[in-house]
């Protein structure tokens, strides 16, 4: 292993949270490249093997969605404490070195691509956004601001995809402008750069 991050596209982080999404990159992780089909599942239960591939978080199994001999995309269980905790890559060659990971309550990050407009232009006052984020936990109140002003969330909670979460809310009565937008889980907020622009 080489690294580990959550989602590039859901800005990269260092940091984790059960029930989150990860990339592990390194070398000879699997012997084929592929996505868990729907095949793969059992019932409502996701693979924690593919092609052979397994990631372990502490012992416990984590749900497999990609592999490739580079990279392994992998759902954290849930139910796991704040601290350190060891993941490793196992296959049919065999086992690889352990890295520590620091596990935090939440650790959100939001689908950057879906941010700033609504379609191809900018957010309105009054209008519903949606969001997708990961890491977040979900006994934890879910909070927007908008620059300064807190926004009205509609929905928070998981979308129906194993581990994204989908965030509705109300854009704020606000003049034109290109605004910081901030996501919190609970007291933990985004890390990322994210802006939302408003033209009335």
């Amino acid at each position: 292993i080489a690294s580990v991050r959550s989602l590039s596209d859901f800005g990269g982080s260092a940091k984790f949270a059960p029930g989150s999404w990860v990339e592990i990159k390194g070398s000879n992780l699997a012997s084929v490249a592929r996505s868990w089909t729907a095949s793969d599942f059992s019932g409502d239960l996701s693979p924690t093997v593919l092609e052979g591939t397994r990631v372990l978080l502490n012992g416990q199994p984590a749900s497999v969605a990609y592999v490739s001999s580079q990279q392994v995309n992998a759902l954290l269980p849930y139910g796991l404490p704040a601290g350190l905790a060891q993941i490793t890559v196992e296959n049919c060659t065999g086992k690889s070195e352990t890295i520590s990971l620091e596990m935090s309550t939440a650790a959100p990050g939001i689908l950057a691509n879906y941010v700033g407009a609504v379609g191809s232009r900018a957010a309105r006052s009054g209008e519903s956004i949606t969001l997708f984020g990961v890491g977040f936990d979900a006994s934890a109140a879910t909070s927007v601001t908008i620059g300064t002003v807190a926004a009205r969330v509609t929905y928070a909670g998981l979308s129906g995809s194993p581990g994204l979460y989908q965030i509705n809310f109300t854009v704020p009565n606000l003049p034109d402008g290109d605004y910081p937008l901030v996501v919190s889980s609970g007291s933990i907020a985004t890390e990322q750069s994210l802006s939302l622009s408003i033209r009335n």
